[in-house]
């Protein structure tokens, strides 16, 4: 059972090879530009590679996991699970969850009075924080962060792909 969300994105991204290579192109292409199924092609890819990976783990650890009954059994700290000297990162919690979930959807809202850059700053650093704890120095790294991912994601799209998005700070 702990194979099928693995094999899921494996089969996902396969159904989505086969369709973007038996539908038709639509459009003849000019010297340079990848197309309309390029970013498809990519993201079923990643999804196949990720799947197969993920497959591929799962697999190792259940035949590494030692039975239950074995002195050497799972031990549960505060922090997480730690398996064989692995640490997992614990799940959010759900107040987390909620103001993650209400700043995607005030991204959409905010982007179309504001733009492209405050509206990205804003939910980056929203999701940033309702992810991690609340120090100061938390604070700082998320504004920076969020920052530097709205001025990258800005230059890309706008100013290398030509994306004409409102509201764009481009650092050239």
């Amino acid at each position: 059972m702990k194979y099928v969300p693995n094999v899921l994105f494996i089969v996902i991204g396969c159904l989505m090879i086969w369709q973007i290579l038996s539908a038709p192109l639509g459009r003849s292409l000019q010297i340079g530009d990848p197309g309309p199924w390029f970013l498809p092609t990519v993201l079923a890819s990643l999804l196949i590679f990720l799947g197969g990976v993920e497959f591929i783990r799962t697999f190792r650890k259940s035949k590494q996991l030692p039975d239950s009954g074995s002195s050497q059994s799972k031990e549960v700290f505060d922090e997480g699970l730690v398996e064989s000297g692995v640490e997992t990162i614990p799940a959010p919690n759900w107040r987390s969850r909620i103001v993650f979930a209400l700043s995607v959807i005030a991204y959409v809202a905010v982007y179309t009075y504001w733009g492209f850059s405050v509206s990205t700053f804003l939910f980056v650093s929203i999701a940033i924080l309702s992810l991690s704890n609340l120090s100061p120095k938390s604070i700082l790294v998320a504004i920076l962060t969020a920052l530097i991912t709205t001025l990258f994601v800005g230059w890309l799209l706008a100013g290398v792909v030509g994306v004409p998005l409102p509201g764009v700070w481009i650092v050239i």
